[in-house]
């Protein structure tokens, strides 16, 4: 009888570790994937702030992770708040100015030598105070965008 009773009381207690075992994973998991939705949010709606001073040149950050070859890619930087909105364009690695907007003509550039390595970053030359708002580095092949900030002093 006691040892009838005893492995009762054991049963239940595996019973009960099982669950509480299943339940930790369970909330682990839950946990670990809103973490990565977290991130994920984060990474689309985050973005950077960059200080230049007027008749300063500067370069808006933007590198595609995981690294890969951008030189073949369609590329965009533009200000959503401009008619039209192209800074800079880039089609297969050369420079696109059809519909660049004419406050960025001759003053917006990418490094070429840097896109096989993901670096699609934008120097903007001899800034102006009306540089002054957000830019938007957007791969349209990847669906991808970033924002830069750019914060233009006197």
């Amino acid at each position: 009888m006691i040892n009838a009773s005893l492995q009762s009381r054991m049963a239940h207690e595996q019973g009960m570790s099982s669950v509480n075992l299943l339940s930790n994973i369970a909330v682990s998991g839950f946990l670990l994937l809103m973490s990565a939705c977290k991130v994920q949010l984060q990474q689309m709606d985050s973005s950077q702030s960059v200080i230049a001073m007027v008749g300063e040149d500067v370069v808006l950050p933007c590198v595609l992770e995981p690294p890969k070859d951008a030189s073949q890619m369609t590329l965009e930087w533009g200000r959503l708040d401009l008619e039209p909105r192209f800074v800079f364009v880039s089609l297969d690695g050369h420079a696109y100015p059809a519909d660049q907007n004419e406050a960025y003509k001759g003053r917006s550039s990418m490094f070429p030598d840097k896109l096989k390595n993901g670096d699609i970053s934008l120097k903007l030359s001899d800034v102006r105070h009306s540089d002054n708002g957000r830019f938007r580095c957007y791969i349209p092949n990847e669906e991808k965008e970033y924002f830069v900030d750019l914060v233009v002093g006197k």
